[in-house]
């Protein structure tokens, strides 16, 4: 298994955890054991542990959220020039419509 997010609920934690089944979601306490001995911290208390299990999972966000507000700005940025690309368009669009519209008023003057 894999935890993949951290995600926060009413103020409690809790890891979507992917497994051969699809996704799970465990409360950390119920992966305290699995999260300390992934980070070699078995010997401490339990405040000791749940802190820096706590501790660990606040640094994995904050990174997430970061990646996030990053990929976030990079995409509004592409809906930016897109819009800008369309706008440039609708006016060549428009020039071609009023050319072909004084083409065709030429085309019928006696």
């Amino acid at each position: 298994m894999k935890a993949m997010n951290i995600i926060y609920i009413f103020g409690l934690s809790f890891t979507l955890v992917f497994n051969s089944n699809g996704f799970d979601i465990k409360s950390i306490g119920d992966r305290i054991s699995e999260l300390t001995s992934e980070l070699g911290i078995s010997d401490l208390g339990n405040d000791e542990k749940e802190r820096v299990v706590s501790e660990v999972c606040s640094q994995k966000c904050t990174k997430e959220i970061q990646e996030l507000k990053k990929n976030m700005t990079e995409l509004y940025t592409a809906f930016l020039v897109l819009h800008a690309e369309f706008a440039h368009i609708n006016q060549h669009m428009i020039f071609h419509e009023k050319a072909l519209k004084h083409i065709a008023l030429m085309d019928h003057k006696p």
